[in-house]
């Protein structure tokens, strides 16, 4: 092993979707590469997920409930871990936000943004606190791609 830790790091695994496909092949990947691949979740469907989780030398479920002490939960494995990256899927980047404050060291960050959120206006995924201003620039530039693409397309940037 190369001695690089890898956290992947997903709010929920509960059903088999492209999204969670997208978790588990990076797994795959990395390992395959020789990375110690380390997973997290708050919330684990173990029976859809069992036969995958495979792929990490470690895999934590949180057992506590409520935001901060998930919060907590996930920065006693970074503390403990102590991973080089951090590899953030879905929306479990705003418990990433506060289990890092004030660590000595924090991991590099990955923010892993899924295309199709994109797509879901007004939903909570494309309001994020404390992305909002990047979301948006994103979002603007896949309207304008988009919008180039198919000609007349048009989507209200809130």
């Amino acid at each position: 092993m190369n001695n690089i830790k890898v956290l992947l790091l997903r709010h929920r695994l509960k059903s088999f979707g492209g999204a969670e496909l997208i978790f588990i092949k990076e797994a795959e990947y990395l390992s395959r590469d020789s990375f110690d691949v380390i997973g997290a979740t708050f919330d684990l469907n173990r029976s859809v997920f069992d036969s995958h989780l495979n792929w990490f030398k470690n895999f934590f479920v949180s057992t506590e409930g409520g935001f901060w002490r998930e919060v907590l939960w996930l920065r006693g494995i970074l503390k403990e871990e102590k991973p080089n990256f951090v590899i953030c899927h879905e929306n479990a980047h705003i418990h990433l936000f506060f289990a890092t404050k004030f660590l000595k060291k924090r991991p590099i960050t990955f923010l892993h943004l899924y295309g199709s959120f994109m797509w879901l206006w007004g939903s909570e995924l494309n309001n994020s606190i404390f992305f909002r201003h990047k979301i948006k620039k994103i979002s603007s530039e896949i309207m304008s791609t988009y919008k180039d693409f198919n000609g007349n397309f048009e989507v209200p940037i809130n």
